[in-house]
């Protein structure tokens, strides 16, 4: 008696659950696969762990770039004072008179 107790509170259950998976799995798909997720807080890590090393690498080529131009300037001042005419700017042209 106490089977068909169970029998009749679990069939209804278990048909229930087969129909609707059987309906969800025209939406989902219901077969378990393997994470294929660069691994969250592990993945963040070396991502970061990377950019900083970049940053760093930029950092100190710049640094031996500005050392290199501290150590050899450049004059950029004439050495003789400069007299003539600029001679490559043209003349601005006059606009024409109405009449």
């Amino acid at each position: 008696m106490c089977s068909t107790g169970i029998i009749k509170r679990l069939l209804p259950f278990a048909i229930t659950l087969i129909i609707g998976l059987f309906i969800a799995s025209f939406f989902v798909d219901l077969t378990p696969r393997p994470f294929g997720f660069r691994g969250g807080r592990a993945y963040r890590y070396r991502e970061m762990q990377r950019m900083y090393i970049e940053e760093h690498d930029r950092a100190e080529r710049l640094q031996r770039a500005l050392d290199l131009i501290k150590q050899n300037p450049i004059n950029l001042k004439h050495t003789e004072p400069w007299t003539a005419p600029d001679l490559y700017v043209p003349p601005v042209p006059k606009a024409p008179r109405a009449h």
